[in-house]
């Protein structure tokens, strides 16, 4: 377990962090995946099942099914985004748009 999570593979992802424009309490967090990664022949299908995000001082953690998509944050005001519910998750994938969701 990492984080208190089941044990699975975890894709590590570049990550950028962003303010919403228009609302300076929101935040996002975009994940870039790596060239290669392991689901790169079934992204599609592999984010389609875009199962939970979980967060903690330090990381991100996107529960696709069989791995764990995961960017280090390290920053108060994306855990304070969070839990005012305005935090927004993008993946990117060679700097084009996959998937998205926002943390509830």
């Amino acid at each position: 377990m990492e984080n208190g999570l089941p044990y699975k593979p975890i894709i590590r992802c570049e990550t950028t962090l962003f303010r919403q424009k228009g609302n300076d309490n929101a935040g996002i967090i975009h994940l870039e995946l790596p060239d290669p990664s392991p689901i790169d022949d079934r992204l599609d299908e592999a984010l389609s099942v875009f199962q939970k995000i979980r967060l903690d001082e330090e990381q991100v953690f996107i529960d696709i099914g069989d791995y764990y998509i995961a960017g280090a944050h390290f920053s108060e005001f994306i855990m304070k985004s969070a839990e005012e519910k305005t935090l927004y998750v993008t993946i990117y994938k060679d700097g084009k748009f996959i998937s998205g969701a926002h943390f509830r």
